[in-house]
């Protein structure tokens, strides 16, 4: 018989006493109601209760306070204890009562689903066949903004040319007629004595350096297929002959705008008359000035037949501004409005006669791109006294037939949405940017951040699959049978479904669409058709009756 050392031996394991169990159970439970009371600060509840602290705490409501705590000390030796009473309910009420932060607060609701600012600012998307109810969602979604916030500001911008007609109405319903700003060009039945109800130069923002500018023409000339055939030297030439056009002239302190770059690089005599003006300040030891005139000296060197060539694709590029008619707006040397105004709740629209639906595409480009750099500037250091980022108002870009004019500078919106700025586009299909983006990876990468989806009738089979696939799929149990030998065996799989299938996305009828809240779901609703002056289309109401 073997004989287990007791050194060795397994200790025997003590059970807790009941009691002893009892009370660590207690002070567990103890210990979770704890944790559980506390509030995340980060949690919705947690938002919700500095919300209300602040309110309470808020210097109206404290004089209040003061007021009552005298009128109670006053009024004590007659009304005894019933003065205290009012600083008893009204805190409460105040708490009770205290309305939300401003970046929770509804910014819009649509298909019966609601958004506050910082989901509202993850971008939208609307896709869906021609005809299926795209341009009426933006009207609805519009005229949710102008109810919920009462001093945004942005920008429109449509392909028809006709949307200005739109928001005419639809600020005048809300009261906001004043901060509407119209850049109309002569219409074709205007007389003698029309003139333009503002004006706005294109290159007038001196703090965005020449190269920007000059690349976002480049850009825009490729994406209309102006300059699709400037391939290489041509196009890299193009472009720094019309960064350092507009260089010079902020050198020599003039306004530079589109017409006047053009003739610069097309006429030899005004360009050297340029650099004579110039001269001057190279002389007292300019290095910009000296390096601007050497270029220049540079370019008029060049072999006739490439000169010519650089002249031509410049032309092909700036071309377009020529025309008197635009000139008369988006040329003039003095500007009738600060693009800044959007801070302060302006609304930029653009009113152009069909005729120039290229210089359209054009002009609106170039808005996005100030839009777009405008918002990046929100991060900028502010002077003091200047209200901080979180008090700035909400800006919008909003974009119907959005292929016609997409960038790259369209993928900053998970960038901007921290300065409270987003975008709205609206487009038959994915497809339909490749176009303009050139390869699918761009389009994908720029869609990426579109985080809020109406999805209307798909377009194709490929739409139809590709907004499956954002909409999500499930996790499901198949069972599978076997029968063999007069024996049946089964199978269960774990496999993904679609929540909403392909087909059902291809069959949706007019005006029905799938809302896809970037953060709460989907939901399948009938977006109505609205007017401008909000009301609901007769011809509507009789078709649905009917």
């Amino acid at each position: 018989m073997t004989v287990i050392p007791a050194l060795f031996a397994p200790k025997a394991t003590l059970a807790p006493a009941p009691a002893l169990q009892g009370h660590e159970q207690q002070q567990q439970q103890e210990c979770r109601k704890r944790v559980r009371l506390k509030p995340d600060p980060g949690s919705p509840r947690g938002q919700r209760c500095r919300d209300r602290i602040g309110f309470v705490l808020s210097p109206p409501l404290l004089a209040v306070w003061i007021l009552c705590f005298g009128l109670a000390w006053w009024t004590l030796p007659v009304l005894g204890g019933w003065t205290l009473l009012p600083l008893v309910l009204l805190p409460a009420l105040a708490w009770y009562t205290a309305p939300p932060h401003r970046l929770r607060r509804v910014t819009a609701r649509l298909g019966g689903m609601s958004w506050n600012r910082n989901d509202f600012c993850r971008g939208w998307l609307i896709t869906g066949d021609t005809g299926a109810g795209k341009t009426f969602a933006i009207n609805t979604l519009l005229h949710s903004v102008f109810e919920h916030e009462r001093d945004w500001g942005g920008l429109c911008c449509d392909e028809k040319g006709i949307y200005h007609e739109t928001l005419v109405t639809m600020a005048a319903r809300y009261g906001r007629q004043d901060d509407l700003v119209l850049l109309q060009t002569r219409p074709d039945h205007a007389g003698p004595e029309w003139s333009p109800p503002a004006r706005f130069n294109l290159l007038s923002d001196a703090t965005i350096p020449s190269s920007t500018y000059a690349q976002a023409i480049v850009d825009t000339a490729a994406n209309l297929n102006a300059g699709a055939e400037d391939k290489g030297f041509f196009k890299t030439q193009a472009h720094k002959q019309i960064s350092q056009a507009i260089h010079l002239m902020r050198l020599l302190e003039l306004t530079p705008t589109l017409q006047h770059v053009n003739e610069i690089l097309q006429s030899e005599p005004m360009l050297k008359a340029a650099l004579q003006r110039l001269e001057p300040l190279v002389q007292t030891g300019d290095d910009a000035a000296r390096q601007c005139r050497d270029h220049f000296l540079n370019f008029m060197r060049q072999p006739v037949e490439q000169l010519g060539g650089v002249r031509a694709t410049v032309d092909n590029y700036l071309g377009y501004f020529s025309h008197p008619d635009i000139v008369q707006v988006f040329g003039a040397e003095q500007n009738t409005f600060d693009f800044a105004a959007i801070d302060e709740g302006a609304i930029i629209c653009l009113s152009m006669p069909q005729k120039f639906q290229t210089e359209r595409r054009y002009v609106t480009t170039l808005l996005k791109l100030l839009f777009y750099t405008h918002a990046l500037r929100r991060f900028d250091p502010r002077a003091p006294g200047r209200r901080r980022l979180d008090q700035d108002n909400l800006l919008i870009c909003w974009q119907d037939e959005a292929q016609r004019f997409i960038t790259e500078s369209d993928g900053n919106v998970d960038v901007i949405r921290q300065t409270h700025t987003t975008t709205v586009m609206a487009a038959q299909s994915k497809t339909s940017f490749l176009p303009a983006l050139q390869t699918r990876e761009k389009a994908e990468v720029t869609l990426l951040n579109l985080r809020n989806r109406v999805i209307f009738r798909a377009a194709d089979r490929a739409c139809a699959e590709s907004s499956a696939d954002f909409i999500g799929k499930k996790m499901r149990w198949k069972k599978t049978y076997t029968r063999s030998k007069g024996q049946t065996s089964t199978s269960r799989t774990k496999e993904e479904e679609y929540l909403v299938k392909p087909h059902e996305l291809a069959g949706l009828p007019k005006f029905t669409a799938i809302v896809k809240h970037c953060e709460h779901g989907y939901r399948k609703c009938v977006i109505r058709p609205v007017n401008p002056d909000g009301q609901v289309p007769q011809w509507y109401r009789v078709a649905r009756n009917g």
